[in-house]
């Protein structure tokens, strides 16, 4: 009994969830898209497998003379290998049932048939959803699996049953993980069958190797006339797009997504798929696949294409671990007629010998066969993506990294009829040495404190322990700027109120690929701030207007820079705002009560100085009585002390005697107070005196109102005594 490697992820209108006994509802009337999903340690175990297998590259790829008879020549551009397969296209359907890598690969299996025998053949897939784990559980089919049990499972049977034969037919379109096939294992027929004498699965390696070996590595598997087992992994996101091309798309559109979610972390909707690369189409460059998913209107052979330009060492993130995202699997089978027994080994160098990079290595090696008749082919296969042929070979390793490296090497010997051996060992490819690389700044000798917009000449040094090297330079200044020479001038911009901390880093690279930097700190404050003032000019301090007049506003600003470029912000003190120096406004009251706004105006510099101005706007609702006010204490101009608290009051007339009247302060610097009795405290920072115009406002309930003004000036704090 196998431990269950997967569970199913089902894709149903691009939405994906995890399925079980519990969601088994989800897939009632319709068949769903299924995909694999699994747990951290179903991807160890599976890993585990992946690494026991033997690998298979392009020297080693082409089956035996007697199984390429009906295979398309290794030169064609275009190579399928469908027709082998005797598929009914609206039976191809997995359903709800995650067993994917059962169809995926028994279709790899019977076209290795079909090639051997030249005559089309189908395999049941039930069998297998029936028998293995006891067709029921968590562990059976439904819940997944890949290419190296699907060979186990076989290699236990030794035979394959006919889809014809009685109850082989699918029948797990709606069963799930957790459930129970639809077909007891015992209904099926076992008569007709197809014997083998073994099959086992090995990688086809296409990481760790350029792109282009990658394909010569794949395509010398198909131009043999082997089908590949293709395992691809996705996020969520992953298959939602791929579920949206597959429904849209047609069969001759190559998806362009494949890449598309490299690097990414599996997800809740996460999960693998295996289908049948059954060819290749150098007209678009791609790979032609078989899914498992039925036919749609677009795709009435149940395929699809992805590039051969793909990221063949693409990977997702499981657990902060890597996985490869692509796995390319081939079966060989023994049929009936090859039964010669082969063995291969490699007899030198020894198993672990450390080679030097950039030097030849001889390796070489034996092999036998049952037959004294046959005569033994050899391939080399160095685990780098190198390959020879002949009992010995030789070959120079290149490892420009800092680490050692680890190379599986295959030998691998074929006598013609299809009966092949297999030997291999590690050997280890040290480094090149590396040169010896310093690097220094020598200007500024320090940290370094400098002003906004002043430059600073940097300089730096490098020492290489090979008089030969050539010496890049490259500094990064900490703002975004850049320099590619030894020496270089920088100058810092700082418009704001605090100092900026700032690392320059210099980097010197040599021509071997060594590299070494240096750092240095710069401190850069701020730039210097302008002076400014601004008075509002209109209306004055005080202004009455009937309800929905405009009011022209007018100010007055003093910078202390003469290029300085203002900013002017006005708040309405209704809620509206407006900008530029002489803006106007339409102010008004509702429910027949006047309104008091505030209207404060801002302005700043591009030096980032500030000042601001206030006045205020008394609106009435409609003209009313005549109302007189006037300050009685202090009974006129005054001049005191900044930091001095100033008692005021006033006294108001109104023509009507029954009017009750309210009165409103404006100090001159932004600060209101109401009543007939208010103080003030007065502050002056400037060194010199500040005269301000202090003004009150009486108003009664008709929204009448009458103002006075009365000058104050304010004493500098030093002028106290």
């Amino acid at each position: 009994m196998h431990t269950p490697i997967l569970r199913q992820v089902y894709l149903v209108a691009g939405a994906l969830t995890l399925a079980g006994a519990a969601a088994a509802a989800e897939v009632t009337a319709t068949p769903a898209h299924a995909v694999m999903a699994f747990s951290y340690q179903d991807m160890v175990a599976h890993k585990a497998r992946r690494v026991a297998l033997p690998r298979r590259e392009s020297a080693t790829a082409p089956k035996a003379a007697m199984d390429m008879l009906s295979a398309p020549a290794a030169s064609t551009s275009t190579l399928s290998l469908l027709p082998h397969l005797a598929y009914t296209p609206s039976q191809w359907n997995q359903g709800g049932c995650g067993d994917c890598w059962v169809w995926g690969s028994t279709a790899v299996s019977a076209i290795d048939y079909g090639v051997h025998t030249g005559t089309p053949a189908c395999f049941s897939v039930q069998y297998l959803n029936s028998t293995y784990n006891g067709g029921s559980g968590n562990g059976w089919a439904c819940c997944g699996g890949d290419p190296a049990l699907f060979a186990n499972f076989y290699q236990s049977n030794r035979d394959f049953i006919p889809w014809s034969n009685a109850a082989a037919g699918y029948t797990d379109l709606n069963s799930y993980c957790g459930g129970t096939s639809a077909t007891r294992a015992a209904a099926i027929a076992r008569t007709p069958n197809i014997p083998f004498s073994a099959i086992s699965d090995q990688v086809i390696v296409t990481t760790g190797v350029t792109q282009a070996q990658a394909i010569a590595n794949i395509k010398a598997v198909l131009n043999g006339g082997e089908a590949v087992a293709f395992c691809y992994f996705l996020p969520g996101a992953g298959w939602n797009d791929f579920e949206q091309f597959w429904s849209s798309a047609a069969e001759s559109t190559v998806w362009p997504d494949v890449d598309k979610f490299s690097g990414s972390s599996f997800d809740g909707g996460a999960g693998g798929h295996v289908t049948c690369l059954v060819g290749y189409d150098d007209a678009d460059g791609s790979w032609i696949l078989l899914n498992s998913w039925g036919p749609t209107s677009g795709r009435p052979d149940v395929t699809f294409k992805i590039p051969q330009a793909m990221g063949y060492n693409d990977y997702m993130l499981y657990g902060g671990s890597e996985m490869d995202q692509y796995e390319f699997d081939a079966f060989t089978i023994t049929w009936p007629g090859s039964v010669n027994t082969v063995t291969a080994a490699i007899t030198a160098p020894a198993p672990g010998t450390t080679l030097a990079s950039g030097a030849a290595a001889t390796f070489t090696g034996t092999g036998t066969d049952s037959t004294s008749q046959a005569s033994l082919t050899y391939a080399w296969a160095f685990g780098d993506g190198g390959t020879a042929t002949g009992p010995s070979a030789t070959h120079t390793y290149s490892n420009t990294g800092t680490t050692t490296l680890t190379e599986a090497v295959t030998l691998t010997a074929n006598d013609g009829t299809g009966a092949k051996g297999t030997g291999s060992l590690t050997v280890f490819v040290a480094p090149v040495p590396r040169n010896t690389l310093t690097a220094a700044i020598t200007s500024p000798a320090a940290s370094v404190t400098v002003a906004s917009g002043a430059a600073v000449n940097f300089a730096g040094s490098a020492t290489d322990s090979s008089k030969a090297a050539t010496l890049a330079y490259a500094w990064a200044f900490g703002d975004g700027t850049t320099a590619a020479t030894a020496a270089a001038s920088h100058a810092y911009t700082n418009n704001g109120t605090t100092s900026l901390t700032e690392t320059a880093t210099f980097t010197v690279k040599d021509s071997t690929g060594i590299s070494a930097q240096a750092s240095r700190t710069v401190i850069v404050t701020p730039a210097p701030r302008n002076s400014l003032t601004v008075a509002i000019t209109n209306p004055p301090l005080v202004a009455g207007v009937g309800n929905g007049t405009v009011v022209p506003f007018a100010c007055a600003a003093t910078d202390s820079s003469r290029t300085a470029t203002l900013t002017y912000t006005w708040n309405f003190g209704d809620g509206t705002t407006g900008t530029g120096p002489s803006p106007s406004h339409k102010f008004t009251c509702s429910g027949g009560s006047p309104a008091l706004d505030n209207v404060v105006l801002h302005v700043t510099d591009n030096s980032g100085a500030t000042a601001s101005a206030s006045t205020l706007v008394y609106v009435m609702p409609q003209a009313g009585n005549v109302v007189n006010v006037a300050v009685t204490s202090p009974s006129g101009p005054i001049t005191i002390p900044s930091g001095t608290t100033q008692s005021f009051t006033c006294k108001g007339a109104d023509s009507s005697s029954s009017a009750k009247l309210t009165y409103y302060w404006n100090f001159g610097d932004n600060i209101c107070a109401t009543g007939a009795a208010v103080s003030h405290t007065y502050s002056n920072t400037t060194g010199a005196p500040v005269t301000l115009m202090l003004a009150v406002l009486a108003m009664d309930s008709t929204g009448s109102y009458g103002e006075n003004v009365l000058p104050v000036t304010i004493s500098p704090a030093a002028a106290r005594r």
